[in-house]
């Protein structure tokens, strides 16, 4: 038997302030290569483009995916015309990276173990834990080294299936 939940990633609204706000400095970044110099007159156009990608990015939900990769894709693209390739492939790096640390949390839990799938998997062997409980949407372990981790699932579960799954723990913990 195997259980599947998925778990709101916390950071998930700090990371994406942290994306947007270097997007915004890349775009004033640009706006002061415009000014400084004749040779930067592009710098000006990418500047523009890349504002108005952001502020459409964060104020269009529904496309926001998109225009954040556009925007990212933008600033690297930039970066590169201006002789900074180096920035350009750092941001590409960044705006992967992105992606996979605003993903949200995914936990297994089966009869050998208990798996967090998130940046890194981690992989919990029943004998580590005092106890494992589900109860209002609030998944609970608590671990043997007195660490307890609760988090709320994104799953609807009825009061049957959670008492399944707590039995299916309780057993799994005796044995």
């Amino acid at each position: 038997m195997q259980f599947n939940f998925s778990v709101f990633n916390n950071r998930k609204k700090q990371i994406w302030l942290l994306a947007y706000g270097l997007m915004i400095v890349n775009g004033l970044i640009f706006l002061l290569f415009a000014l400084k110099s004749n040779i930067y007159k592009l710098a000006f156009i990418y500047s523009a483009l890349l504002i108005t990608t952001t502020l459409v990015s964060i104020f269009i939900k529904k496309y926001k995916s998109i225009f954040y990769n556009v925007s990212y894709l933008l600033i690297a693209f930039s970066w590169i015309q201006l002789n900074y390739p180096w920035i350009g492939v750092l941001l590409i790096i960044l705006l992967s990276v992105t992606k996979k640390f605003t993903a949200d949390i995914a936990v297994t839990i089966n009869e050998k173990e208990v798996e967090i799938k998130n940046v890194f998997s981690n992989n919990y062997q029943w004998s580590s834990f005092q106890n494992v409980i589900l109860k209002d949407k609030l998944l609970t372990l608590d671990f043997k080294n007195n660490k307890i981790l609760q988090v709320e699932i994104l799953n609807k579960t009825t009061l049957e299936q959670e008492k399944e799954f707590n039995e299916f723990c309780q057993s799994c913990l005796k044995t």
